[in-house]
């Protein structure tokens, strides 16, 4: 299976065991785009002495948008490990905002991608599934917090470009 390439030591990076089955869990396309993504990122990821650190990413490659969040480790000259890998629900886009945004030094920017998914977040509330709804809340708390200044450029799904004030 084309995957195993993905799921064994690599010339970049290690993988966990761990890591494996939660990759091997997911749907075979979305944990080959999951892995391929990574594959691509790895030689730019920080180094920090014995800190795990986090990633997230976004995946299309079904039937609706899959986030996901893929935890590793790397010390300075060493490869990358990566221990875990969990899919992000839509309510959840709101809180890595929160854990990102006090990290972000004034004037810095913050892309969030899907902000306008189509045109469903002009659905009713009740109308709209559960990705909707968090990507409705999401814009809702970006245009009332006033540590921040948006704009959504209209391409494709739409992209929020947030400057913390």
């Amino acid at each position: 299976m084309e995957r195993s390439r993905y799921t064994r030591e690599n010339e970049m990076y290690i993988v966990d065991d761990y890591f494996v089955e939660k990759i091997r869990e997911l749907p075979t396309k979305l944990g080959l785009d999951i892995a391929k993504q990574i594959d691509r990122e790895t030689e730019y990821l920080p180094e920090q002495e014995d800190w795990s650190q986090r990633v997230a990413g976004v995946s299309n490659v079904l039937n609706g948008p899959y986030f996901f969040l893929v935890e590793y480790i790397k010390q300075e000259g060493d490869k990358p490990v990566f221990l875990d890998c969990d899919l992000i629900e839509s309510d959840e886009y709101l809180d890595y905002y929160e854990l990102v945004l006090p990290k972000v030094r004034g004037g810095g920017f913050i892309l969030a991608d899907n902000v306008l998914w189509g045109g469903k977040i002009l659905e009713k509330q009740g109308e709209a599934d559960h990705f909707t709804r968090g990507i409705i809340a999401f814009n809702s708390r970006i245009k009332e917090d006033e540590r921040v200044e948006q704009l959504i450029l209209p391409v494709r799904d739409g992209i929020m470009v947030i400057r913390k004030k």
